[in-house]
């Protein structure tokens, strides 16, 4: 019986698919940080977005202007939305691995029925436990999106209405 990974091949794409989750959070979560403090210089309250959306167009740095910040977060919501994917699979891949282990299931040996009761435990249960800490992971990633998007959609607000402003004057 061993340990949970044991020679079960299913069990093995989980943790691969659990390790490429992990790393595909780490660099939205280090993108959504780096893209609010762009949004959010100085972490203050009650931001001057207009002044700051004028701004981003008054330097020439690509980095500091708005179409880079459209850029990262249209690339942030795709990957996002990947993440989302991935871990909406971990169940569905436990559930493949416990029908997997029952369909071997051809000579009945207390040996055999005991392993294969194992695979299929073991799959079922690292599918779920993926599923459960990556779909926590997902509502801290979705709060920091929302709230960039959130900025982001403001900030375009602002400019249209400024633009409306000055075209009627």
């Amino acid at each position: 019986m061993g340990n949970i990974l044991g020679s079960f091949w299913v069990n093995w794409v989980i943790v691969f698919f659990g390790a490429g989750n992990l790393v595909l959070f780490l660099w939205i979560l280090a993108k959504s940080k780096n893209l609010s403090s762009k949004l959010r210089p100085n972490r203050a309250e009650h931001l001057e977005l207009y002044e700051f959306f004028r701004d981003t167009y008054k330097k020439s740095n690509a980095k500091n202007n708005f179409g880079y910040i459209e850029g990262e977060n249209s690339s942030i919501n795709k990957y996002f939305s990947i993440y989302g994917s991935v871990t909406s699979i971990f169940p569905l891949l436990g559930i493949l691995g416990t029908v997997i282990s029952f369909l071997k299931l051809s000579e009945i040996t207390s040996e055999i029925i005991t392993q294969n009761f194992v695979n299929a435990l073991s799959s079922t249960f690292l599918g779920l436990i993926f599923a459960i800490v990556f779909k926590v992971l997902e509502g801290i990633l979705a709060y920091k999106i929302e709230d960039n998007n959130y900025i982001i959609d403001t900030m375009i607000k602002t400019a249209s209405d400024s633009n409306e402003k000055k075209n009627d004057n």
